[in-house]
């Protein structure tokens, strides 16, 4: 188990001590659903670790045997990925994968617009960013899923 990380039931979160005396949340349903995006990728790379050949992977959602299981998968994948000079793609918006430079308007899961031009983050397992103007050397991570996304320009 890595140190520092502790259940928070009544929230439904695994609790993450962070460098500086910080801390990072990561919601139980948010770590199993990770769980099978990575099984995915590992298994569309037919690189599945031993323990886990036959492509399933059954953990109990709010352990911190199932954050063991993420990490594990995680760490493999980046492995995986290293050895293939490639980058993972499991945690990328899947409606604005090839819009990457691309000004789009979106509209949320709740409803609201707004536009951006979409970044790509650097790393190993990169996201797709909300840049919110052409001087953005940076923005926050874009959604798992919007109602719409239009290209703009």
């Amino acid at each position: 188990m890595e140190r520092g990380v502790t259940l928070n039931d009544e929230q439904e979160l695994y609790v993450i001590q962070a460098g500086g005396g910080g801390y990072s949340c990561l919601g139980y349903d948010v770590c199993l659903d990770r769980i099978d995006r990575i099984t995915t990728e590992l298994a569309g790379r037919r690189a599945m670790p031993e323990n886990f050949i036959d492509g399933t992977v059954k953990v109990e959602r709010g352990t911190l045997g199932a954050y063991d299981v993420y990490r594990a998968l995680q760490a493999h994948l980046i492995k995986v990925c290293k050895d293939q000079n490639e980058r993972a793609v499991y945690d990328l918006t899947p409606q604005l994968t090839g819009l990457e430079g691309r000004r789009v308007e979106v509209v949320d899961m709740h409803g609201e617009t707004r536009r951006f031009k979409v970044g790509l983050s650097t790393g190993p397992i990169p996201i797709h960013l909300e840049l919110h103007n052409v001087r953005s050397a940076g923005g926050m991570g874009a959604a798992r899923e919007y109602k719409s996304v239009r290209v703009v320009r």
